[in-house]
This record gives C-alpha cells, structure tokens and sequence, in this order.
C-alpha cells in the first residue's frame, strides 16, 4: 500500500486513468459517438498535459522522513526548473516558489546529525539530472538546460557554502554540468 504520491507506481495511475475514462463513457453514453470520442480524445490530452504539469509538484510533497526523499525531492526541482526555463514568467530570479524550495534544502541541512540531508541532496541531485536526460523524460534545448542548472545553483546554494567546502567535493554546478554531459546533453558554461 503506497504511503506517499512518491510510492505510487506508474502503472497505478495508468489504472485510475483507464477507470475515469470508462466512467466518463459511461456518464457520456446518452451523446453521439463522433463527438463523445472528440470530447475524449481532448480530455485525454489535458489530462496528460496536467499530470505532466504537476508530477514535479507532487515529487516535492515526499516527507523528509521517506527514504527517497532526496531524490524525489531532486526530481521535482529539476522538474520545475525545466517549466519555469520554458515558461518564462513561472518563476522569476528570486521568485516565492524558489526561495520556498532554497528554504526547504536549508531546513534539511542543518538539522542534526542524524536526520542531517546534506549529503543526500549532493548525491541526489547530479545523479538524477544525469538519469532523467539519458532516459529522455526531460528533452530540454541548450538554453532552457543552462536556466534548469542555474535554478538548481540557487536552491541548492547553501550545499555550495558549507557542505562543498568541508567535504572538498566540486560545486553543484561543476557536478550538474558533469552529470548533463555524461548523458549527452549540449551545455553551454
């Protein structure tokens, strides 16, 4: 029984898609067949457009707690990232949405020692710019992965201040450009 929308498998979803569109035929079953298909065909469309929007967002809602949190986290930020480099306007340089995310990283970096995120976030974030651009669930163009980096430079800064320098590891930076280019993405410096 998944506990959190970080354990819900893809499959899961496919499912309770499939069942709201057979409800949907059956509450739509009374209008004609072309133009209950279009309808269809439309809300299938939104409904992945919308899915598509808010994974990222529901990525972000895993507790600190859960095992993954770290990578979930990772995968909903670079998420965003990618929306606000496409839609332009989403989030400004110093938007709420981003300090928000840049409060959250600070917040699981300076608890202590044992619940401490600081090295889950290092080793979360490279690895899963890395595993989305070789899978191709991500498919940005030059600019916008130049804007996704920067973005994940600001929320994840206070890494760059304390955590880098005393582990004598590279930049967050430094490890996202290494990680883009391992999956064979153009990035510009």
């Amino acid at each position: 029984m998944p506990t959190t929308w970080y354990d819900v498998p893809n499959d899961a979803v496919v499912q309770i898609q499939a069942d709201l569109l057979s409800w949907l035929y059956g509450m739509m079953a009374t209008a004609k067949r072309p133009l209950l298909e279009r309808h269809v065909t439309k809300l299938c469309v939104i409904d992945k457009a919308f899915a598509a929007f808010f994974r990222p967002f529901c990525r972000l809602l895993c507790p600190l707690r859960h095992p993954k949190y770290a990578e979930a986290f990772a995968e909903g930020l670079i998420g965003i990232a990618l929306q606000c480099a496409r839609f332009r306007g989403l989030a400004g340089n110093k938007s709420t949405l981003m300090m928000g995310m840049q409060t959250k990283v600070y917040a699981g970096c300076t608890t202590m020692a044992p619940h401490n995120l600081s090295d889950a976030h290092y080793k979360a974030v490279a690895p899963q710019l890395q595993a989305l651009l070789s899978s191709g669930a991500i498919n940005p163009n030059p600019d916008e992965l130049k804007a996704v980096i920067r973005f994940l430079c600001y929320v994840y800064a206070y890494l760059d201040r304390y955590y880098v320098k005393c582990q004598k590891v590279p930049t967050i930076k430094k490890a996202l450009m290494k990680a883009a280019d391992a999956a064979g993405a153009v990035v510009e410096a």
